[in-house]
């Protein structure tokens, strides 16, 4: 979808092992439009967020990077997020805009070949808080572990629409930290409505071409995903979705 013209700064106050935590996370929800028309917003952004490493615990991007998929919008955001590279640790999660069988054509197929080319895991890998992959040489799903004063961090990042063998993956990595605090970074979860993504909603996930798909690798709504994965586990705290204007 198009992208929120804007970018937050969320804080919070959390409490674990009895002690009281704050920390600092800049979410940058679809940044399609500054790819496609204005880069120097998305320059100024991860500009901005160097100059404020120092306050800042890590950045969570929620899907849709690009608006066609092309590798001149994947050179731009490329370019800017990398200048964050050990300085600043980010997430970044592939939105129905960052896949598909050709440029322009959203999650038609679940190809995301540009996403991985432009941020390959063999340099992903080598970033502060990188735990591991759900797939070899694909970032789309993976998880990353960090830590703000005592609060031990799991984020998980998930792609558009999860298939059900990347949940299954997904609550298996949950079960090993049982002791972390988990934020969950998909591109698409709530609606408008601030409910779940379900029924007859628009732009779930099923609607497009990756929708046809069946058994492992059927895909899921925000619904889905909170049935299949997040109520499951106590400790995951926060989910963090774009997609919906």
């Amino acid at each position: 979808m198009k992208n929120f013209l804007w970018f937050g700064l969320f804080i919070s106050i959390i409490s674990a092992c009895g002690v009281k935590q704050k920390a600092t996370i800049v979410l940058l929800p679809d940044t399609q439009t500054y790819a496609e028309k204005f880069p120097e917003i998305v320059y100024a952004q991860t500009d901005w967020i160097l100059k404020e490493a120092s306050n800042i615990d890590f950045v969570l991007q929620q899907g849709d990077l690009t608006q066609n998929n092309s590798d001149k919008e994947w050179g731009i955001i490329q370019q800017a997020f990398t200048k964050l590279n050990g300085k600043v640790p980010y997430v970044l999660a592939a939105g129905n805009h960052d896949m598909g069988s050709e440029p322009g054509k959203f999650a038609d197929v679940r190809n995301t070949t540009l996403f991985n080319h432009y941020f390959p895991e063999s340099s992903m890998s080598k970033l502060p808080s990188f735990g591991d992959t759900f797939e070899k040489n694909k970032i789309e799903n993976a998880y990353y572990l960090t830590k703000t004063g005592k609060v031990n961090w799991l984020i998980l990042t998930l792609e558009f629409g999860p298939r059900n063998k990347v949940l299954d993956w997904a609550n298996q990595v949950v079960n090993q930290y049982p002791n972390h605090l988990v934020i969950v970074n998909t591109h698409a979860y709530m609606y408008s409505d601030s409910t779940r993504q379900n029924g007859k909603d628009f732009w779930r996930a099923q609607a497009y071409g990756v929708g046809k798909d069946t058994g492992d690798n059927a895909v899921n709504d925000g619904e889905d995903i909170w049935n299949k994965l997040v109520k499951k586990h106590a400790n995951i705290r926060f989910v963090f979705s774009g997609h919906v204007l």
